[in-house]
């Protein structure tokens, strides 16, 4: 347990600043507050100029606390719920109670991602990346005038570290019970004056703790490999160039349902399969015919440019940045739907994403202030360009013991609604159809969804913050987004029997019908606005008030 004077490195930027570290100056012993630069809005600034509810997270302090991902850290942050820590591919996230449930895959996030200045626009990539880590900032509320859509939430904004003048390096290399091994390091400088280069890496496996009692092997098992390079180059005074590379794999054992409140009937029919069967949700102990798996990978390549202009036109410090970035994401998965021993039904689905972007920004300020007016002004403002593809193929498939599974109560039960319905199923109109098609059906049989999802978007974005004066400061800022989506939708049961113009079984057990909608196209013009309000209450004290309106893709 660390020590509260330990936990101090954790910044709350806004009404309220923890100490990053503490220090006694040796004149008087004070207790004086270490500066946190922030990059909250677009450009590096003291935390306490940021009229935003943000927490601040930096590297040393997830190492002193033992943080191997963001759900460690999220009891460290105000607001921040993680629904579920067990699956690699379906993070949810709730900041302020709002968030989005990930599994039907048409639905976009309500809490944005971006690392190293990229957005990533589906939410597996809270795992994906998540070492070697410089800086976390989770940004509360809408974050959508310069952040844009899919952060009505808010944003998770983070820094992978970068090469250092001198030669520096660390590794950490913990160990956990039950057998959880987890190795992360990083390396890198200056190699000259004009080039540095920095190389990290996370090696993680856990070989799980949940007993199969039916394939007799440990499930939960969960491994990932990662590989970050980073390159930076210095041309000239004024000119930087940086490039970052990153790989990850990861193999997990996916979807450990465990069974519960069993009735009769069904116990007595999947003791049959597996006379270990029970329904306790909470002894470490289950009992699944299928070995269920999650493969998922991605690569990611960001290059940033960044030039420093000075003065123009009259303005201050300009800076332009160009962020280019392109990634891939692939996510193969299979699981035991009934969760049970025996073979009802599974759920293989395949998931391809790519994703292009583009921002050019500029940054910079005036000491005469707004029409000479005010003491000085800063700005953001810039353009963003975004085109994603995402594809999607889920399957429900028949087992080969459905047939035996129609004979008992319990699917009587539950093709009619009633869990106190104890007449045969031929009794059950539903029950009488999925009869009918099981007899017509022989070999595969299973319901295939297919999802195909085009994203074109475009963005203008802008604001500044005015300084009237040594206390007070205004700063209003806009979005304006137009986007086009195109999809293509199908839904078709698939088997034998289709050649005769029978129904296939999971296709009448569902109630599902054949459809294909192609063609599906919708057009968004959204804006995005912001105003905050500051007061500077002396050197440690910020006051604000902040009303910002985001968008949520439809």
């Amino acid at each position: 347990m660390h020590r509260l004077d330990r936990a101090t490195r954790l910044i709350m930027a806004g009404a309220l600043l923890w100490p990053a570290s503490v220090t006694h100056a040796q004149e008087d012993n004070r207790r004086v507050l270490e500066e946190v630069i922030v990059t909250a809005q677009k450009t590096e600034q003291s935390s306490q100029d940021v009229p935003i509810s943000l927490t601040a997270v930096d590297g040393e302090f997830m190492k002193e606390i033992g943080a191997t991902n963001l759900q460690d850290i999220a009891a460290y942050i105000p607001n921040l719920r993680f629904s579920s820590d067990t699956d690699p591919a379906l993070a949810q996230i709730n900041i302020r109670g709002f968030g989005t449930n990930p599994l039907n895959a048409a639905f976009e996030s309500s809490v944005g991602f971006v690392q190293d200045d990229m957005f990533f626009g589906r939410p597996s990539y809270f795992a994906e990346s998540m070492f070697d880590v410089a800086r976390v900032e989770v940004l509360r509320g809408p974050q959508g005038t310069l952040f844009g859509k899919n952060t009505v939430a808010g944003v998770f904004n983070t820094s992978s570290a970068d090469p250092t003048e001198e030669f520096s390096g660390d590794i950490r290399i913990s160990n956990a019970n039950p057998e959880e091994r987890r190795i992360e390091a990083g390396a890198g400088a200056m190699l000259t004056d004009w080039f540095g280069l920095r190389l990290s890496l996370l090696d993680f496996d856990r070989n799980g703790e949940l007993e199969n009692t039916k394939l007799d092997k440990n499930f939960d098992q969960y491994r990932q490999r990662a590989q970050r390079a980073k390159f930076l180059f210095l041309p000239t005074d004024n000119l930087k160039f940086e490039l970052t590379a990153v790989n990850s794999e990861t193999e997990s054992a996916y979807w450990q349902l465990q069974l519960h409140l069993l009735d009769e009937d069904t116990r007595d029919f999947l003791d049959d399969y597996d006379p270990q069967v029970e329904d306790d949700p909470f002894n470490h102990q289950l009992s699944q015919n299928e070995d269920g798996f999650l493969d998922k990978g991605s690569d990611t390549y960001i290059g940033k440019v960044s030039w420093d202009i000075g003065d123009l036109f009259g303005l201050s410090d300009v800076t332009g940045t160009l962020i280019l970035g392109d990634t891939g994401l692939y996510i193969d998965s299979a699981v035991d739907l009934d969760a049970s021993p025996a073979a009802i039904a599974s759920l293989p689905v395949r998931s391809d994403y790519e994703q292009q972007s583009a921002e050019l920004r500029f940054t910079g300020s005036s000491d005469s202030g707004l029409f000479g007016l005010g003491k000085r002004v800063e700005f953001v403002a810039g353009i963003y360009w975004f085109t994603s593809r995402f594809e999607q193929r889920v399957n429900i498939v028949m087992g080969e013991d459905f047939g035996e599974y129609l004979n008992t109560q319990d699917a009587a039960q539950l093709a009619s609604g009633d869990p106190d319905f104890n007449q045969p199923l031929a009794s059950v109109p539903l029950g009488a159809d999925i009869s009918d098609a099981f007899s017509a059906s022989v070999g595969e049989d299973r319901y295939q969804l297919d999802y195909l999802l085009n994203v074109d978007a475009l963005s203008w974005f802008g604001q500044f913050t005015w300084f009237i004066n040594e206390q007070w400061a205004i700063t209003p800022g806009i979005r304006f987004n137009s986007e086009e989506k195109n999809a293509d939708a199908s839904g078709r049961g698939v088997c034998a029997a289709k050649q005769t113009n029978s129904p296939c079984v999971l296709e009448t057990a569902l109630s599902a019908n054949d459809y294909d909608a192609r063609g599906l196209k919708r057009d968004e013009s959204d804006v995005s606005p912001k105003l905050s309000l500051q007061y500077f209450w002396g050197e440690d004290l910020t006051l604000f008030a902040t009303w910002a309106k985001g968008f949520k893709s439809g």
